[in-house]
């Protein structure tokens, strides 16, 4: 019996994981409308932000395209 095929039988929802580099590191708050912060780097100035896999082709657009972000891409 594998985990993997126990997961598949429930109802959970597909999740995808992004990596986005700030331009300042307290623009992370405005971040949190679009997902789950799971970590962030106030050194590095970037965040994991977790969120739906069926949203997550136009949030990345969405999130490149504001003034604070300067990079985004796939965890």
């Amino acid at each position: 019996m594998s985990i993997n095929k126990d997961i598949e039988g429930t109802t959970l929802v597909k999740r995808v994981g992004l990596i986005i580099y700030l331009s300042s590191a307290s623009d992370q708050y405005r971040l949190r409308r679009y997902g789950d912060i799971v970590y962030f780097s106030k050194k590095m100035k970037y965040c994991v932000l977790y969120l739906d896999k069926k949203e997550a082709k136009a949030k990345v657009r969405e999130i490149g395209s504001l003034d604070f972000v300067t990079e985004v891409e796939y965890s």
